[in-house]
């Protein structure tokens, strides 16, 4: 950004005097200063709704997360009940094969 010094001022200011006129001067002054302020809040205002929709996105980002982080939680789960089915299937089938093959050693 430009830098403007007290001399550059000066000239802009004696210039506006010259131009405007000492008596409508401040009216110009206080006109420039609404509209600068109203832009300053158009701006900020159209900020505020991009800072919104960034803000609803990222939400709608983290429930997909959410959900995908569950769906695989849940899956895991399954997994793990699976697994001590299988676990529990499988003692009980040796516990069947050993009471089997203690039944032969009792007959043999």
């Amino acid at each position: 950004m430009p830098q403007i010094g007290w001399s550059e001022i000066l000239v802009i200011i004696l210039v506006a005097i010259l131009v405007i006129g000492p008596k409508d001067l401040p009216v110009v002054i206080r006109k420039f200063i609404q509209i600068k302020n109203g832009i300053k809040n158009y701006v900020n205002s159209f900020q505020k709704g991009i800072d919104d929709i960034v803000q609803e996105q990222e939400k709608d980002i983290k429930k997909i997360v959410n959900i995908d982080l569950e769906e695989e939680n849940n899956q895991k789960g399954i997994d793990d009940i699976v697994q001590e089915q299988e676990k529990d299937i499988r003692k009980i089938v040796n516990i069947d094969l050993e009471e089997e093959n203690k039944k032969k050693k009792d007959k043999s």
